[in-house]
C-alpha cells in the first residue's frame, strides 16, 4: 500500500537521478519526490501510476511525469504500470512499473504549443487571420482569428472554401476569384481588398494568398 520500491534495473537510478541506495525502499508517497504532471502542476505521490495500480488493480498507460532531480536537472518520463501477475491470479500487492525518458519529445511539444499560443496572441492583437487549404477537397484549416474576421462558428465542423467565400461582398467576389486564377496561372501570390458581410456590419479586409506547386507544376497547396 505504500508503493515501496523493491527491485529495479541499473537504468532506473540514473533516469531518476538517485543512487541505488537512495532508490531501494523509497515509496511513491515519499515527500522527497519532486514531480510534476505534464501541465506542470504537482504530481502527488498518491497519484503516481504505481499507486493507482495498487489501489485499483488497473494498468496505467503512457503517463507523463516530470522529475526534479537532486542534482538540479529536470527530465520527463513516460510511465506504464501493470499489476504483478502471480502464478494463480493478479494481485494488487505488487506492481511492475516501466518508464522511458521522453524529455526531448515533451520539450519539443511544449515549444510547439508555446509557439502556437504566441502566434494566436499576435494574430489577435494585429487582427490577422491565416488559413491553409487542401486543394483536393477544398478543406481548410483556419487560425482562431479567422473566426473573428468571418462570421462563422468555430464549432460548426470542417471549414470549406465555399463557407468563407459566401461572406465576401458580391461586388468583390469576382475580383477575388480573378486574383486567385491569375496567381495560380503565374505561380505568384495575390493581394486583394474585399468586404466581408457580417449580420450587423460590413468590414474591409486585405485578402492575401499564395500557391504551392510541385516540380511538375501541379497545384498542391494554398495558403493565405
Amino acid at each position: 500500500s505504500t508503493g515501496k520500491i523493491l527491485h529495479f534495473n541499473s537504468a532506473a537510478p540514473i533516469m531518476l537521478g538517485l543512487t541505488s541506495d537512495e532508490l531501494l525502499g523509497r515509496t511513491s508517497i515519499d515527500v522527497r519526490w519532486s514531480c510534476v504532471k505534464e501541465d506542470e502542476s504537482p504530481f502527488l505521490g498518491s497519484d503516481h501510476p504505481a499507486m493507482i495500480t495498487l489501489k485499483t488493480g488497473e494498468a496505467q498507460k503512457n503517463v507523463i511525469m516530470g522529475i526534479n532531480k537532486l542534482d538540479g536537472t529536470f527530465s520527463w518520463i513516460q510511465i506504464n504500470t501493470i499489476p504483478f501477475k502471480s502464478e494463480y491470479r493478479y494481485t494488487d500487492a505488487a506492481v511492475l512499473c516501466t518508464f522511458v525518458d521522453v524529455t526531448t519529445e515533451i520539450v519539443k511539444k511544449k515549444k510547439l504549443a508555446l509557439s502556437e499560443l504566441q502566434l494566436k496572441e499576435a494574430q489577435a492583437v494585429a487582427q490577422v487571420g491565416s488559413w491553409s487549404m487542401n486543394v483536393h477537397d477544398e478543406g481548410m484549416t483556419l487560425s482562431e482569428e479567422m473566426f473573428n474576421i468571418f462570421p462563422i462558428n468555430n464549432n460548426s465542423g470542417p471549414s470549406k472554401y465555399e463557407n468563407l467565400i459566401c461572406y465576401v461582398h458580391p461586388e468583390d467576389k469576382i475580383h477575388l476569384e480573378q486574383a486567385n486564377l491569375v496567381s495560380i496561372k503565374n505561380h505568384t501570390s495575390y493581394s486583394c481588398k474585399v468586404r466581408i458581410i457580417h449580420p450587423n456590419k460590413i468590414i474591409w479586409i486585405e485578402a492575401r494568398g499564395r500557391f504551392v506547386h510541385n516540380p511538375e507544376g501541379k497545384l498542391v497547396q494554398r495558403y493565405g
